[in-house]
């Protein structure tokens, strides 16, 4: 994917205040790169919007769902999905990566991680 072409992400949170603070993160620093295509608060949700509008980026609160939820994403047509967490634990990291998940963030470190993760992500693809 080249730097010019604009770049859709769902975010799929049960959390409203991560994912306003994510779309503000996206949107106002970068309007002209990213494309917000939505939000959902459930993994049903998630599916639907993936479903819907097949994003270039999926960021998952790894508590909706794991490896399963990953690969239904994939499939209604994620280009790449990035797990959340709250928790430094290896084990979340771990078990995002095993699950098919392009990358696993802390929700606490986003405003220096989603940016340079989603680079790299789209320069692999």
């Amino acid at each position: 994917m080249q730097y010019l072409d604009r770049v859709s992400i769902a975010i799929v949170d049960s959390s409203h205040a991560f994912a306003r603070m994510a779309r503000f993160l996206l949107t106002a620093f970068y309007p002209d790169r990213y494309d917000l295509v939505g939000t959902a608060d459930s993994a049903e949700e998630g599916l639907r919007l993936t479903t819907e509008h097949r994003p270039s980026i999926v960021l998952l609160d790894l508590r909706l769902g794991g490896g399963p939820l990953i690969t239904s994403l994939r499939g209604a047509g994620a280009g790449a999905v990035i797990c959340l967490g709250a928790e430094d634990a290896e084990g979340y990291r771990t078990a995002a990566l095993a699950a098919g998940a392009d990358a696993f963030l802390l929700k606490s470190e986003i405003n220096a991680t989603l940016l340079p993760t989603i680079q790299r992500i789209l320069g692999a693809h």
